[in-house]
């Protein structure tokens, strides 16, 4: 058996990490907030692409922050000790699974405007070809 002191020093530890990666990922919460919806969104809306590039990778981060929250780095009270303080639920680490899979599908998303726009602007050209090719139809009084 561990001395008290020794047990309550590598649970607060373990606490720590817990908290340290908590903070990550309410950075990156905080980053992708600030980058994508304020500083850059006219320049996502005009490039899809990237703004779903950007999606998917804050996504495929916070969803793996949330299966670490979730498993390796949750405190537990090592075995053999008695450890006094409140261990964290696990609510927080759900919720930063399911941001992570709103972001994903926010990704698919851009990238389902993408498809679109460059399906539009083929369609678009296609238009242009058919009006000139009416357009250079000769008409009757030229006959």
């Amino acid at each position: 058996m561990s001395s008290a002191s020794d047990c309550q020093s590598k649970y607060q530890s373990a606490l720590n990490l817990y908290w340290g990666v908590v903070g990550a990922s309410l950075g990156l919460t905080l980053l992708n907030l600030v980058v994508c919806r304020i500083c850059l969104r006219n320049y996502l809306r005009s490039n899809p692409k990237v703004a779903s590039r950007i999606h998917f990778g804050a996504g495929g981060i916070k969803i793996l922050l949330g299966i670490l929250i979730l498993s390796a780095f949750h405190p537990a009270c090592p075995s053999g000790c008695t450890c006094y303080g409140r261990t964290p639920s696990y609510a927080y680490g759900v919720i930063v699974l399911v941001i992570g899979i709103l972001w994903c599908k926010r990704g698919f998303d851009w990238l389902k405007v993408a498809a679109e726009s460059v399906a539009g602007v083929e369609n678009a050209n296609d238009d242009d070809d058919d009006k000139q090719a009416v357009t250079a139809v000769p008409s009757s009084e030229m006959v």
